[in-house]
């Protein structure tokens, strides 16, 4: 700073360089020539390259990042500089660029006293208590929720408002006496009130259905109220109904979530028994609940006092007992540790590509190379991404080849003019897209109503397409995962026994060579995928599949599947 006492710090630091003052130490002589040299190199990248990139490169340079992570808090710091980092990527995805004018955008944020905020520095794994409200809740499952504020009552401030709108029904106003300054509810208003109310409390009922489904293990829910006794009386009057559901008038009047829920509750035996009496008009239900009523009074007058005893008493009071019993229950493993990672709910494709994924790691397992690419999974495209490149990729395909068959009629003349009339209707009724109508193999689809398959086809005595399944399946270890799946088609043959047929329009010609080939790759593949929907649908429809087939459009052939669970 003596260099130069009124330029810029950087200004005094390159003078003093230039002069070269004497007395300055050789190893600080060395740490000034080696940051000027590496700040040239930051202005030639600031110049050239991205300010994320320049960001980055400093961390890196200066070992700053790792610096902060071995301060106190470092993980939060840490995540700050990220979050420094993604904002200079965004701030370049404008139309602004250069470290120059982001500086002056920090600046002006400054000013304006904006903040870009705290980063967070938690993943969404972490073993901690979330507090969320029951929309972000959707969709995630916990072990134990609490659900707080079901005291309160709904928001139906719209409801005073002079006039009501309706997107069917259009406006309603309440009637105005412009002598007498009253207003009066009109019968419009009043039947739009009604009809608000209504679907203001279908909607509540959908967001607590989705809070009281986010628990696997324990639920619990908190409410207050003004009056006890008067609250858990209107409960019991209401649960007196007969039905398993509450009354309409019961659900159409209440005012907050305790409405739906004491009702409902109180008709638990579990209820009667914190009540001290039977339950006669209780209802069969295999939850078990439990009560708390804490009052405000309580409250205010329990104070806990705590008597901390003296280290010394603390020593003599251990055991070798008490030791071993501390040692084995934090050296304790849980038993089912398998089980807290598994699915809850799994679709037969999922298990299908994990079955694969399982049997190319095993070291006999062969695949040509063509087969894998075949394989790999395509999500459907948007529509405007179809309409660029004018082509479908074969997952598009494949879906559009089984809409059709979804709706063919099986004893329709197998000829290529009424197969492509056909398709043509099914593009008129925006079944199928232009595009997507143009893929279908017709000469395939002959073929297949032409085939020994088709003949059968024509004579079942019912036919089953798409059927969907929800079942519970049972692993190696007993515990049950709920498994989903469609089947593309199932039907009745003139002895009562059910086929199930799958269509694939996976490419095999110039992949595989030999027939064999062919019935060992589709098995492979689909194998426990059938053996799945076989087993779902036989317990499900209490009927017996004889057969499991599979139809190859690409190769025109029927494979008959043994089973392989």
């Amino acid at each position: 700073r003596l260099s130069a006492p009124k330029e810029p710090f950087y200004e005094a630091l390159k003078q003093f360089v230039r002069k070269g003052e004497s007395g300055i130490h050789p190893a600080t002589a060395e740490k000034l020539q080696r940051f000027l040299l590496q700040f040239e190199e930051w202005r030639h990248l600031a110049r050239r390259g991205s300010l994320a990139e320049l960001i980055w490169r400093i961390y890196m340079d200066t070992y700053y990042y790792e610096m902060v992570g071995a301060m106190a808090n470092g993980k939060q710091r840490q995540a700050n500089l990220r979050t420094l980092h993604d904002r200079a990527l965004a701030y370049e995805q404008t139309s602004f660029r250069g470290l120059f004018r982001f500086l002056r955008f920090i600046d002006r944020m400054k000013k304006r006293g904006d903040d870009l905020g705290t980063a967070r520095a938690m993943s969404e794994k972490e073993n901690v208590v979330r507090l969320m409200t029951i929309h972000s809740s959707k969709g995630l499952e916990f072990p134990y929720v609490f659900i707080a504020g079901l005291g309160r009552d709904f928001n139906q401030m719209d409801f005073n408002e002079l006039y009501l709108f309706d997107q069917t029904f259009g406006l309603a106003v309440k009637a105005i006496d412009p002598d007498k300054r009253i207003s009066y509810t009109s019968l419009p208003f009043l039947a739009m009130k009604e009809k608000k109310q209504l679907e203001l409390k279908s909607e509540e009922m959908r967001v607590l259905y989705v809070a009281m489904t986010r628990a696997k293990e324990k639920l619990l829910l908190v409410a207050t109220v003004k009056d006890i006794d008067k609250t858990l009386s209107k409960w019991e009057d209401a649960s007196l109904a007969a039905d398993t559901m509450l009354p309409e008038y019961v659900r159409a009047r209440a005012k907050g979530f305790l409405d739906w829920i004491g009702p409902a509750v109180a008709r638990h035996t579990d209820y009667a028994t914190w009540q001290g009496r039977q339950n006669a008009n209780g209802i069969d239900d295999p939850s078990s609940w439990t009560f708390e009523t804490v009052y405000v009074e309580q409250l205010r007058q329990d104070q806990v006092v705590v008597d901390l005893p003296q280290a010394e008493s603390i020593q003599q009071d251990v055991t070798e007992e008490l030791k071993t019993e501390v040692t084995r229950r934090f050296d304790t493993t849980y038993p089912f540790e398998r089980a807290i990672t598994k699915r809850s709910k799994q679709s037969v494709s999922e298990l299908k590509r994990l079955d694969q994924l399982r049997q190319e790691e095993e070291p006999e397992f062969f695949r040509p190379a063509q087969v894998k690419d075949a394989m790999k999974s395509v999500y459907k495209r948007p529509a405007f991404m179809q309409r660029d490149d004018k082509k479908l990729s074969s997952a598009e395909i494949g879906t559009a080849l089984h809409t059709t068959m979804q709706h063919l009629d099986f004893s329709m003349e197998a000829t290529h003019e009424a197969l492509k009339e056909f398709i043509r209707q099914l593009a008129n009724k925006q079944l199928l897209t232009e595009a997507e109508a143009g893929t279908v193999n017709v000469p395939a689809m002959q073929t297949f109503l032409q085939s020994e398959l088709g003949e059968r086809l024509r004579h079942a005595k019912q036919v089953l397409r798409e059927v969907p399944f929800t079942y519970g399946l049972k692993d190696e270890e007993g515990d049950i995962q709920i498994l989903q799946g469609i089947a593309d088609c199932l039907f009745e043959e003139a002895d009562g026994q059910w086929v199930l047929l799958d269509y694939k329009t996976d490419r095999v010609k110039g992949v595989l060579i030999t027939e064999n080939a062919v019935i060992r790759e589709m098995d492979v593949r689909y194998g426990l995928q059938l053996s799945l929907y076989k087993e779902a649908i036989e317990q499900i429809l209490r009927i017996t599949i004889k057969e499991k087939i599979l139809y190859l459009f690409d190769a025109e052939k029927t494979l008959v599947l043994e089973d392989s669970l």
